[in-house]
C-alpha cells in the first residue's frame, strides 16, 4: 500500500536517496529516538449513509505501534476520488491527532485513512486500513396537485414525482396516519382548516419526507354589487316596474350544482323581467366559480339562499335601491313584428321629459349588443307617442333587441329585452363579425341535423379546424391563423350540408 505524507514533506520523501545531509540527519534521529512507527493499527469498518445524514464516529480499533518509545502522533487523510492508486489525498478537517475521528456530513462517497508516526519523526509512514463512507442514492419526494387553497367537500388528486424503485406513503391531514400508498392518490376534505400533506418516499436504501400545507375553507358568496345604483346600464324599465341589476358570485369546489334554494324577501328576475324560480341553476363560469346575473324590483331588494345540497349560503341586497321613475319617459310598450323576414320594432311612450332620442340595439347571444338605428325623441311630451324602426339586415335564428333611451345630457337607460326568431333551412346563416379578428360567432339554420360539424378550410382547400355543433350557434377562434380568406362548411358524416361560406381574417 502507498504511504501517506502531509504535502509539506513530500519533497523530502522524493529526494530521500539523493541527499546526503538528509541521510545523516535521519541516521542521527534513529540513534536518538529509535525507529519510526511501523504499524498504523486498525480503524472501524465502512459506512453507508443517506444524503444529509451525519456519519458515525470512525473509531480506532487497534492503535499504531512499532518503532521507538516516543508517543504516537496521528494524521487523518481523506479523498473522494476512490481508494485505489490515489496520490492526492488531503488532510481531513478538524482535530487530526486522535485515534478516533468524526467526519463532517459528506456530499458524496468519501474515503478516510489514519496515518501514524513516532514523536520526533517528520514522516507519517504507518497507516491503517481505508474506511469508505458511501453516500447512497436518495429518492425524490415532490408533491404535485396541491391547489394550496380549496373548499370543503373537494376531492384533491395528488401525485408524487417518479422515484426509481420508490414506494410512496401519504398523510393528507397531518394526523400521523398513513391515508394512502401509491404514486397517485386522492383525498376528500370534509372539514375546514389548515392541514399538512406529508409524502414519504423510500427506495429501499434511503427515506425522504416532504410536507406542504393545504387550506380548506367554506364556500362563500362574494362580490354582491351593493349598494346598488340607479345608473347601472343593465338596469331596465318595463310597463310596470324598474329592474335593478345585481349578481350572485359563489366561490366553491369545481363541478358542483348550486341553485337558488329559497327567497325570504322579494324575487329575482332575468334580463327580460321573467321570474327566476327556486331551483334556478347558477352556472359554473370557471372551475369553482359560479356566477349569475340577476335583477330585482327597485325599492324591494331581495334576500335568499343558495345551496349545493350540502352547504347553504345567504345572499341579498343591503340597499333596496329605490329608483323612483328612473326613466325620463313612461314606456307603455316595446315589441317586435316579423314581416317577410324583416323585423319591425315598435314602442309607445305616454310621457317624455328631456328625451333626446332612442336607439335600437340587437344581440345574437343576449350578451353583446350592437347598434341598429336611432329615432329622434319628442323632448317633452305628456301624450302618447308612437315610434317604429325596421331592422333591414335581419339574421336568421333568434335575435335579441332592446331600446336605449338617451337624455339631452347624455345619460341613458335601457328597456327590457325582447327575442325575435326568423327560421331558415340554410346551414350557415351569418358570421358575426365578418371580417374576423380573433373570435366570431357562427349562426346556423333552424333545421341543422344532430352530429353535424363545422369545418374551416384555407383558400387552397386544406381543412384547418373542426368544431362539433351542439347548438344554434358556435364560437370559432382564428387567432392562430394568418390573415386572408377562409371558407366555412357544415358536414355530417360524409355528406356536405349547404354551400361554402366565405369569411375574411384580419
Amino acid at each position: 500500500m502507498k504511504k501517506f505524507f502531509p504535502t509539506e514533506h513530500r519533497l523530502n520523501r522524493y529526494f530521500f536517496n539523493k541527499s546526503f545531509f538528509f541521510l545523516f540527519s535521519l541516521f542521527f534521529s534513529f540513534n536518538l529516538l529509535g525507529q519510526n512507527a511501523t504499524n498504523g493499527g486498525t480503524i472501524a469498518t465502512n459506512q453507508e449513509i443517506c444524503p444529509g445524514e451525519i456519519p458515525e464516529l470512525i473509531e480506532g480499533i487497534i492503535p499504531a505501534s512499532g518503532g521507538g518509545n516516543t508517543s504516537i502522533e496521528y494524521l487523518w487523510m481523506t479523498t473522494t476520488q476512490g481508494n485505489l492508486g490515489i496520490s492526492n489525498w488531503d488532510i481531513a478537517s478538524g482535530n487530526n491527532n486522535q485515534e478516533d475521528y468524526l467526519p463532517p456530513i459528506p456530499g458524496q462517497t468519501t474515503y478516510y485513512v489514519r496515518c501514524a508516526r513516532r514523536q520526533g519523526f517528520s514522516e507519517y509512514i504507518a497507516e491503517t486500513n481505508i474506511v469508505t463512507i458511501k453516500v447512497l442514492n436518495s429518492p425524490t419526494a415532490i408533491i404535485n396537485g396541491n391547489p394550496g387553497t380549496t373548499f370543503i367537500g373537494t376531492t384533491v388528486n395528488f401525485s408524487a414525482a417518479t422515484a426509481f424503485n420508490g414506494t410512496y406513503s401519504w398523510d393528507f391531514n397531518g394526523d400521523g396516519i398513513i391515508d394512502c400508498t401509491g404514486q397517485n392518490c386522492s383525498y376528500t376534505y370534509n372539514s375546514t382548516g389548515t392541514f399538512t400533506v406529508t409524502l414519504t418516499v423510500s427506495n429501499g436504501d434511503c427515506i425522504i419526507t416532504t410536507s406542504e400545507p393545504i387550506v380548506i375553507q367554506n364556500p362563500y358568496v362574494n362580490g354582491i354589487s351593493d349598494p346598488c345604483t340607479c345608473t347601472d346600464p343593465l338596469n331596465f324599465y318595463d310597463t310596470d316596474d324598474y329592474f335593478v341589476h345585481d349578481y350572485i358570485l359563489i366561490n366553491s369546489s369545481p363541478n358542483e350544482t348550486w341553485t337558488l334554494s329559497n327567497m325570504s324577501l322579494g324575487n329575482l328576475y332575468n334580463n327580460a323581467g321573467n321570474l327566476l324560480p327556486i331551483g334556478t341553476v347558477i352556472p359554473e363560469t370557471s372551475p369553482g366559480t359560479y356566477y349569475l346575473d340577476v335583477w330585482f324590483i327597485s325599492g324591494e331588494g331581495f334576500s335568499g339562499n343558495v345551496s349545493n345540497g350540502t352547504s347553504t349560503l345567504s345572499t341579498g341586497t343591503t340597499d333596496p335601491c329605490n329608483c323612483f321613475n328612473p326613466l325620463p319617459i313612461e314606456l307603455l310598450s316595446f315589441e317586435g313584428f316579423i314581416n317577410n323576414k324583416k323585423i319591425t320594432l315598435k314602442w309607445v311612450t305616454s310621457s317624455e321629459t328631456d328625451n333626446s332620442h332612442f336607439e335600437i340595439e340587437r344581440s345574437l347571444d343576449g350578451n353583446r349588443f350592437d347598434f341598429v338605428g336611432s329615432i329622434q325623441g319628442q323632448g317633452n311630451s305628456s301624450t302618447n307617442q308612437y315610434y317604429s324602426l325596421i331592422d333591414e339586415n335581419t339574421i336568421s335564428g333568434v335575435t335579441y333587441y332592446r331600446l336605449k333611451q338617451i337624455d339631452f345630457d347624455g345619460t341613458y337607460t335601457y328597456s327590457h329585452i325582447i327575442a325575435m326568431e326568423i327560421e331558415t333551412d340554410n346551414s350557415i346563416v351569418a358570421v358575426i363579425p365578418n371580417p374576423v379578428s380573433d373570435e366570431a360567432l357562427v349562426r346556423f339554420g333552424a333545421n341543422l341535423p344532430n352530429d353535424s360539424e363545422l369545418e374551416i378550410y384555407s383558400a387552397i382547400g386544406k381543412r384547418l379546424q373542426v368544431y362539433p355543433i351542439s347548438d344554434s350557434s358556435q364560437k370559432i377562434n382564428l387567432k392562430k391563423l394568418d390573415k386572408g380568406i377562409y371558407f366555412l362548411r357544415i358536414k355530417r358524416g360524409y355528406k356536405n350540408l349547404g354551400k361554402f361560406f366565405k369569411i375574411a381574417k384580419l
